[in-house]
């Protein structure tokens, strides 16, 4: 007789078998553990057989070739871990007579399982055959008996939640979108073959279809695809949200091997009779109200094809953009066949926790009497509000509460490439009440810094 004894680990042979796609009887049997030591007991029923039947003799010897042979485990036995993990109360006589029915040994607090248990390798295992045996309609509910650590919510994930809330009482509704769009997607975006948009793209190796080709650098293409969708479902006023990630393989992460660059994004898109850019700001500005981002400026931006250059704006804190909002470009609206105007916002939510501040503080209520004067003043029509509201703050130091603007006003009167400009200014101290030499020395300060720093001449 010969014997050649290989032993083979399940998972080695899984492996292999889906590696070359080929998937086999044998491969399906040793996937699962096949003992090496049935290989002897096989061939003496074999040879058995054959004298049975008369087809040939047996004569003695063998020759066996067996260089790893197969270890026999030796597992813990601890009834009482046991009982924890089930959340039973099993006693160790009966757990000791179910491993024996199985040909397990059991000596003290340690069990030998037979030759062909090769799947009974630590303590879950034993468990798992002694409520086999027990009865899974007998184990009772329970709460969990364990060490563990406190579940809450990370930072981030408090906030996701109330950007979410805040976003829903105002009426948008949440979309989820694919991480995956098509390559031209980022043509119909307008975005340039120079833009980090498109240079930092991570394309899929075994991609379903030419629509799922790469993962997305920018969540427009998403938004814009659901915007087709409810136009085509004649869905007249719609206002939507979604917070999900983009992926940027930033100086060539994935040829190195490292994890790419995952950026979670609150983008917000609508269209309809009742939708402007001021309602979009507005949402925009209650999300950094609720992330506590008290500080920001408010800059046009002229240079992103994938927004109309007249109507878009980024919100910045320092140098840092955490949010762009503004009209798609009308022909980005006609590549996707949108009719009408839309307006989209990005807002970066990684930027929102780096800037935002968690800890709110209270102060009491004002006791003292606010001083409301109004200005209005004629100034280039090139000059943002952001520079007029910024020179006022400048000069309207601690007594300035309130800024607003209510009013925006063109003529031809008022001199080419003019506009006027008016604002609502609240004044308030809190350990006094303010006299007018103390707000008129202010607005004097103010109207110099208008007029020196931006050209403003008052309009009377």
């Amino acid at each position: 007789m010969y014997l050649n004894r290989l032993f083979l680990k399940g998972g080695s042979v899984r492996k292999t078998a889906k590696k070359v796609g080929l998937r086999t009887e044998a491969s399906s049997r040793y996937e699962k553990g096949l003992p090496a030591e049935n290989a002897e007991r096989a061939i003496n029923r074999a040879v058995q057989l054959v004298e049975l039947i008369g087809a040939g003799k047996a004569v003695d010897g063998k020759i066996d070739v067996y260089p790893t042979k197969q270890k026999f485990n030796k597992v813990e036995f601890d009834s009482e871990k046991i009982n924890r993990l089930l959340g039973t109360k099993i006693s160790r006589e009966d757990m000791v007579k179910t491993l024996e029915k199985l040909e397990m040994k059991v000596e003290g607090q340690t069990v030998i399982p037979p030759y062909f248990r090769v799947d009974i390798e630590c303590l879950a295992d034993l468990a798992e055959e002694i409520v086999r045996f027990y009865g899974y309609d007998k184990v009772d509910c329970t709460l969990i008996n364990s060490e563990a650590t406190l579940g809450i919510r990370t930072k981030t994930q408090k906030l996701m939640e109330k950007i979410r809330q805040s976003l829903v009482n105002k009426g948008l509704s949440e979309i989820y979108t694919y991480g995956l769009i098509s390559p031209k997607d980022l043509d119909k975006m307008a975005i340039t073959e120079d833009s980090d948009l498109r240079m930092q793209v991570i394309p899929v190796k075994n991609p379903l279809s030419e629509d799922c080709s790469i993962m997305r650098t920018t969540t427009l293409p998403s938004m814009m695809q659901t915007i087709v969708t409810n136009q085509s479902k004649k869905n007249k006023n719609v206002g939507l949200f979604d917070i999900s990630r983009v992926y940027r393989n930033v100086d060539g992460q994935i040829e190195k091997g490292e994890i790419p660059l995952e950026e979670t994004i609150v983008t917000i898109g609508m269209y309809g009779e009742n939708m402007d850019f001021y309602i979009l700001k507005g949402l925009v500005e209650k999300i950094l109200t609720v992330s506590s981002v008290l500080r920001y400026d408010v800059v046009s931006e002229k240079c992103n094809n994938s927004y109309h250059p007249g109507k878009t704006a980024n919100i910045k804190v320092g140098k840092d953009i955490i949010a762009t909002l503004g009209e798609i470009h009308p022909e980005v609206a006609d590549n996707y066949g949108v009719k009408g105007e839309v307006y989209v916002a990005e807002i970066w939510l990684d930027k929102l926790v780096k800037y935002g501040k968690m800890n709110k503080k209270y102060s009491e209520v004002a006791k003292f009497p606010a001083v409301e004067r109004d200005i209005a003043m004629v100034i280039d029509e090139s000059i943002e509000v952001g520079n007029i509201e910024r020179a006022i703050q400048k000069k309207g130091k601690k007594i300035l509460e309130e800024i607003m603007l209510f009013d925006v006003y063109r003529n031809e009167k008022l001199g080419e490439n003019k506009k006027s400009v008016a604002y609502s200014l609240k004044f308030r101290s809190k350990d006094r009440t303010l006299t007018d030499e103390e707000i008129n020395g202010t607005m004097e300060e103010i109207l110099k810094e208008l007029e020196s720093s931006l050209g403003a001449e008052l309009r009377r």
